[in-house]
């Protein structure tokens, strides 16, 4: 089986992660796509929403495209670090490609990560271009370019239209903005 492997903060999800899941699973023919929120990423200082707000938003992305949420980050002591992660599948899909699903601008600082050489052994990178990055795109067999429709989004940008009430339609999944307004996040 070829497992997908997408992690991030997820604060909120959104259409760009959508098309990044969608897209990998039509361009690279993933059986099934782990969506994992991090606890807490060693390269950020903060989340905006605690960690179950996270969760069940990313149950709603899932909900939307062939991908089930894991939550082995939230589980684990901070910081999180994707190669504890890619631990965890190797062991549950010992036989199966692994496919690390992430954007162009992440793969370019993969040697700043936590025991990158190891996790460049055991998997694939299944990369999404990003319009905003314009650096350096890492070429070789154990990289597959993601190509699709896409939305060039950040949740950065999405937490400042929540908060200042600016139109964010066709922006966030309608289920994940749902749980957003009835919870009150981001305001």
């Amino acid at each position: 089986m070829k497992i997908g492997i997408f992690g991030g903060s997820f604060d909120p999800p959104h259409m760009g992660h959508f098309w990044i899941c969608q897209n990998a699973i039509d361009c690279l023919g993933l059986d099934i796509v782990h969506i994992i929120p991090n606890a807490l990423s060693p390269f950020k200082e903060k989340h905006f929403v605690e960690p179950h707000h996270r969760y069940y938003m990313s149950m709603q992305l899932a909900n939307e495209v062939n991908a089930i949420v894991d939550d082995q980050e939230l589980n684990r002591p901070e910081p999180s670090y994707t190669w504890d992660t890619i631990l965890n599948m190797r062991g549950r899909y010992p036989k199966d490609e692994l496919y690390f699903i992430m954007g162009s601008d992440s793969l370019a600082d993969i040697y700043s990560w936590y025991r990158y050489d190891d996790i460049i052994s055991e998997v694939i990178f299944a990369v999404a271009p990003r319009i905003d990055y314009d650096g350096p795109i890492i070429r070789n067999e154990k990289v597959k370019e993601i190509k699709g429709p896409s939305v060039q989004i950040s949740s950065t940008e999405l937490r400042f239209r929540l908060k200042n009430r600016k139109i964010i339609t066709r922006l966030i999944p309608e289920k994940v903005l749902d749980y957003i307004e009835v919870n009150k996040l981001y305001l």
